[in-house]
């Protein structure tokens, strides 16, 4: 409900003359304006343009951020090593190592140039020692 102090006969001029000579103090205050239709169109036209233009922006964004998740994958996955290099006290490395069957233990030994055994597994059927003397069929027919 809107309350006017004039009866709209003045102009804004005499308005502005009579609120100058009858006033208390002046001071900026933020207060409730209504649009004109101009003003809503406009400010519609800027809406659909800012949303454009954040748009562009947003793409930009994901083009960054793919970048960066590129960029940074190495580096996690070397970070990713070292933790467990921490934890464990042991590095991961690729090098030559040798298969020395083990018969007695019935193991496969892999050995580094160093000599040292840095893993074992059970030796597959076919790696298996055959028998030294071949078994003797008795031939009683």
């Amino acid at each position: 409900m809107k309350h006017y102090l004039f009866s709209g006969k003045e102009t804004a001029d005499e308005i502005r003359q009579i609120l100058v000579d009858n006033c208390e103090g002046v001071e900026d205050m933020e207060v409730q304006k209504r649009l004109t239709e101009e003003e809503l169109t406009e400010l519609a036209k800027d809406f659909a343009d800012n949303n454009v233009e954040l748009g562009k922006h947003t793409e930009a964004l994901y083009a960054a951020k793919t970048v960066y998740k590129e960029a940074i994958k190495p580096i996690q996955s070397e970070n990713k090593d070292i933790i467990a290099s921490f934890k464990s006290k042991y590095k991961t490395v690729n090098e030559k190592v040798y298969r020395m069957a083990n018969h007695e233990s019935g193991m496969m030994e892999f050995v580094n140039l160093e000599g040292e055994v840095v893993s074992t597994r059970k030796l597959k059927p076919e790696e298996r020692q055959g028998r030294l003397t071949p078994m003797h069929r008795a031939v009683n027919q």
